[in-house]
């Protein structure tokens, strides 16, 4: 009799619990929800990577998230308002961003630009210059994963990376303070489906931005 009544209260307990997890569950269905995306992007218009983009209420942390290669960023949040921060190792962070979302709705935020911290780039004697290049088809739509080659001069040194989702790329270039003569690079661009396009003589120089906007074309089918 003892053993059965144990049973009984096991069962009862087991019950209670599950019923506990469902309205549980039934609850967190019912919170309204909105969506936030954003953009962090540099000086120079470039998608950052890596920030930290976290949602505050008060003194607690709500949620945050991180953006992806392109600088962007999205998140499921509660509905409300939020006090956006957001931070990256070297960059300025910012901490005065109000956020208000709406229930079932998505709140795209404006571009924001995070500025650079720490040495300048003369401390330790090499002035640089950036080579900002923006790729596009004959559409003038901007095409991702362009591998962009650059060769220095008689450097040894070879850049190289690929273009964003917004088909640019950034490349900081550093020269021997004793090198008083701007860069005088060669840059190849190349995407499997489209023509390779070769540059020479692309003059960069030091502390200034050089911009670059170059078109491929797709390659011609033979029969």
């Amino acid at each position: 009799m003892a053993i059965y009544k144990e049973v009984i209260d096991m069962k009862a307990i087991i019950s209670l619990l599950i019923c506990v997890l469902l309205l549980t569950v039934l609850w967190a269905d019912d919170t309204p929800m909105g969506l936030i995306r954003g953009k962090v992007i540099d000086e120079d218009g470039i998608g950052l990577q890596y920030v930290n983009v976290v949602f505050f209420q008060g003194d607690t942390r709500v949620t945050g998230a991180q953006s992806d290669n392109n600088g962007r960023f999205s998140i499921k949040i509660p509905a409300g308002s939020y006090l956006a921060s957001l931070r990256c190792i070297g960059l300025e962070q910012i901490d005065s961003l109000v956020v208000t979302v709406v229930s079932g709705d998505t709140t795209t935020l404006p571009s924001t630009t995070m500025h650079r911290i720490g040495l300048n780039d003369d401390f330790w004697g090499y002035p640089s210059g950036k080579l900002i290049v923006h790729v596009k088809d004959k559409m003038g739509r901007s095409l991702e994963n362009v591998l962009v080659v650059c060769s220095p001069g008689k450097q040894e040194e070879t850049y190289e990376n690929k273009t964003n989702a917004d088909g640019l790329l950034k490349f900081k270039l550093r020269t021997p303070l004793q090198q008083r003569t701007p860069l005088s690079m060669s840059i190849r661009f190349h995407l499997d489906g489209y023509e390779t396009v070769k540059l020479k003589k692309v003059i960069v120089k030091g502390q200034e931005t050089t911009r670059l906007e170059v078109t491929l074309k797709k390659t011609r089918k033979t029969n």
